[in-house]
């Protein structure tokens, strides 16, 4: 993969990639403190054709918003079937870091095409309570994102096995009584997160090629990502 520095971009053209990923979108608006620490810890990610971004087993603190191309998912480095595929916009490989433990898929380009990804270091979130890098409105905004968005995927796997008891076991997870932002409505999201991890890998286990969700979310323009490419490239 080659990792570029956002320095190496015009202001504009990050602006516009920031503000085409609905997470970021909303956090400019709401948290900007927040936004700039993580836009500050943030970087361009070019993978080729078929190339891992993830690794089964390894540990590491970045997390990906996919700008352009696809990625599919598989259980382990030597597996050939994907378990899934992630498109533009959607977030990759947040769960395992926001829990401390190691990857426990591989992720690799799929198609003829390079992908183009944001990489976001994980680290200024420190240990759960911490709000010395992210204040605690910040931290539950990246959690209920991908929450939302791993229900959502859990969901979409359901529907297309029917007779499972996925969503039986999605509706046993306990709800939060207020969307107010304290410590426990931080551990709330926290633990939720945890439960859709362990559905969402118990379910890898046993899906085969589903025609997989497809995130009903707005992606950055194609002229978009075209110029960070050039501007990258040459």
């Amino acid at each position: 993969m080659h990792s570029v520095n956002l320095n190496r971009f015009p202001s504009e053209k990050l602006t516009q990639v920031f503000d085409a990923l609905p997470f970021f979108h909303q956090l400019k608006s709401d948290l900007p403190q927040d936004y700039q620490t993580l836009f500050n810890h943030s970087k361009i990610v070019i993978a080729e054709m078929h190339e891992a971004i993830i690794r089964t087993g390894e540990f590491d603190s970045w997390f990906y918003f996919v700008l352009s191309g696809s990625l599919c998912v598989y259980l382990d480095e030597s597996s050939s079937v994907p378990l899934g595929h992630i498109y533009p916009a959607e977030v990759v490989g947040a769960l395992a870091i926001m829990h401390d433990t190691e990857r426990s898929a591989t992720v690799r380009v799929s198609g003829n095409k390079r992908c183009v990804l944001l990489a976001v270091d994980y680290t200024p979130f420190g240990e759960l309570d911490d709000v010395s890098q992210i204040s605690v409105e910040g931290k539950i905004a990246l959690l209920r994102f991908v929450s939302e968005r791993t229900e959502a995927r859990l969901r979409a796997y359901d529907q297309q096995m029917p007779g499972t008891d996925l969503t039986a076991r999605l509706q046993k997870q306990p709800m939060l009584s207020s969307d107010a932002s304290t410590i426990d409505a931080l551990h709330y999201w926290y633990y939720r997160i945890d439960a859709l991890a362990g559905l969402l890998k118990d379910w890898n286990l046993t899906l085969e090629n589903l025609d997989d969700y497809h995130p009903p979310l707005v992606a950055p323009s194609a002229e978009l990502i075209h110029d960070i490419e050039q501007l990258y490239f040459g």
